[in-house]
């Protein structure tokens, strides 16, 4: 089975240094087959049996503390739940770039969910699904408040975000 496996916060800033052909390597040795990366953030595509996105996601960041010395968040999904988020998307923004998907490594309580929405300032958009945040921000992510860390504080879990350019392409992977 295809999976997708997101890393957060590696080789940006100049930290957390992590070359693609040795991490690619690395999985390899996991057993993973047909191992590709897209762009150096940490989007990686891989083959494998193992259909549990947890246990996974805790092979793969063990993996990067062994071979690189790194602690660094990791969050699995399959290939076709990736397609299916791309595919059932709510929004169609005039540009890519205003739309990003916030994935969750465990689904936030329904409370939560309502309470945070509530708090939502246009023109940004957001729709909660179990994977994740549609995250439409017509001013820019860079301007919007919708970030990955806003969703870790408010429903205590990890996130990390991707722009809708690269979830197309961890579709193709």
């Amino acid at each position: 089975m295809r999976h997708i496996a997101l890393l957060r916060g590696i080789n940006v800033g100049g930290n957390n240094i992590i070359k693609m052909a040795e991490l690619k390597q690395a999985l390899s040795k996991l057993g993973f087959t047909d191992v590709a990366t897209y762009i150096q953030s940490g989007n990686i595509a891989y083959n494998t049996q193992e259909q549990n996105t947890a246990e996974l996601a805790k092979q793969i960041s063990d993996c990067i503390t062994t071979n690189f010395k790194l602690t660094v968040p990791c969050i699995v999904f399959s290939q076709e739940t990736v397609k299916t988020i791309v595919a059932n998307t709510p929004f169609t923004p005039t540009e890519n770039k205003f739309l990003h998907f916030t994935f969750f490594d465990q689904k936030p309580s329904a409370s939560k969910q309502a309470d945070f929405l509530n708090k939502v300032i246009p023109p940004d958009e957001c729709l909660i699904v179990n994977e994740g945040a549609y995250v439409h921000c017509p001013n820019g992510y860079s301007k919007t408040k919708l970030t990955y860390q806003l969703f870790e504080k408010t429903f205590g879990l990890t996130a990390t975000a991707r722009n809708w350019n690269s979830c197309l392409k961890l579709c193709e992977l």
